[in-house]
């Protein structure tokens, strides 16, 4: 008989199926939830910090995360943009417009584990 388990590790869920794992890798930003979600990993693996719409951080060190995303998922809605920092609001930056965006790997944009703020305009 298999069994189902749950596991709740703070940020993460891990459930098992007999011999096999799934990890899962959090929310998945889509048209009805607009969100900026910075992983830990690359590949939106690891912890995770979601920004909602209209929530600005002036500091990720405020939810210790500062200068740890090194993947992105977002839906930016359409009127909208969201820009990160590496620093507070200067530094090299990521401009995110309206859309689905996805960055597996911050190390291509210079910004892996080097996000410091992130505001919505």
């Amino acid at each position: 008989m298999k069994t189902l388990r749950y596991l709740a590790l703070g940020l993460l869920t891990f459930s098992t199926f007999g011999a096999r794992a799934v990890l899962a890798q959090g929310p998945v930003p889509c048209a009805n939830t607009p969100m900026v979600v910075l992983y830990e990993h690359p590949n939106f693996q690891g912890g995770y910090v979601i920004v909602s719409l209209g929530e600005d951080i002036h500091s990720l060190s405020a939810r210790s995360f500062n200068d740890r995303a090194s993947s992105i998922k977002a839906y930016i809605p359409p009127g909208r943009s969201f820009i990160l920092y590496e620093h507070l609001r200067q530094g090299n930056n990521l401009l995110l417009r309206p859309g689905y965006w996805e960055f597996p790997d911050l190390r291509r944009e210079g910004l892996n584990d080097k996000i410091t703020s992130g505001y919505w305009n």
